[in-house]
């Protein structure tokens, strides 16, 4: 019975061994595909984060790119209008100048041609003046002599009461 019994330990002992070998294989493999399942988990985890924080870079970055062009575009415009308004006012300003430029011209030339009439009529006013002079000189000498025809006596007694008006001539 011995070797009944001895055949039947071995038996059993095999028995147990396959099983503990199944066990310890199928614990290798619950362990290596555990720790293959937990590497890939963590880099599926990884990259779900790095996409994220792509993404976010992304939206933070278009975020910041539609600010900013909001913010130039309303600069922009302003400046633009800004930039508009100071045109017409150069221009309204420029054509004003322009403007009051030829006036002044104009009333500088006016003012010329004023002043050369003048001077003129002075001439004429002159002219007549002495004419006028002359003439008076000549009929006062005129009577004088005629005066002094009729009477021997001189103008200063004739006319010593008198005043005489004096001209400078």
């Amino acid at each position: 019975m011995l070797t009944v019994v001895a055949i039947q330990n071995n038996l059993y002992y095999s028995l147990i061994e396959n099983w503990v070998d199944l066990w310890r294989k199928k614990r290798m493999y619950r362990a290596f595909f555990f720790l293959l399942k937990e590497k890939t988990q963590r880099k599926i985890r990884q990259a779900k984060q790095m996409e994220y924080c792509d993404e976010f870079k992304k939206r933070g970055l278009l975020r910041m790119g539609y600010k900013a062009f909001k913010l130039y575009s309303q600069f922009a415009g302003t400046r633009l209008y800004e930039k508009r308004v100071k045109e017409k006012v150069t221009l309204e300003v420029e054509s004003m100048v322009e403007e009051k430029k030829n006036q002044l011209l104009f009333l500088e030339q006016m003012i010329r041609e004023m002043e050369e009439k003048y001077r003129i009529e002075l001439r004429k006013k002159a002219i007549l003046k002495s004419q006028c002079d002359q003439a008076y000189l000549r009929g006062v000498s005129a009577i004088s002599m005629e005066a002094l025809k009729m009477s021997h006596s001189t103008l200063a007694d004739y006319y010593r009461g008198m005043k005489m008006p004096k001209y400078d001539g």
